[in-house]
């Protein structure tokens, strides 16, 4: 399950964990991706094959994850996942940055 790594990102987590708890309390199916078989199947539809993607980051290949939050941050604030003081959007990306360049691990930040 996503997000994972061996080293800890507590940073990364609790940003990934701001966007499934907004998410979660605005109704939608956090395991949609585990559904989608049985959705396709019961619908009629043949499923030839099932795959997944990763969103792999290292301390060469960064995402923008404080660009996801800054665009749903109003969502975030409104629905009491966080505070704004807690999410520092001015400073996310660079803090997130910076503990992925301090670490030689990989984070796997979200499976579609």
């Amino acid at each position: 399950m996503a997000p994972a790594s061996v080293e800890p990102f507590p940073l990364h987590e609790r940003a990934q964990r701001w966007l499934q708890q907004m998410l979660a309390r605005e109704g939608a199916d956090l395991h949609i991706g585990f559904n989608l078989y049985g959705i396709f199947t019961q619908a009629g539809l043949t499923v030839e094959s099932v795959r997944a993607e990763c969103l792999i980051q290292t301390p060469d290949a960064p995402y923008s994850l404080a660009a996801i939050v800054r665009a749903c941050l109003p969502r975030i604030i409104a629905l009491g996942v966080a505070s704004a003081g807690e999410v520092d959007i001015e400073t996310l990306q660079a803090r997130l940055d910076q503990e992925r360049l301090a670490s030689s691990d990989i984070y796997v930040g979200d499976v579609m």
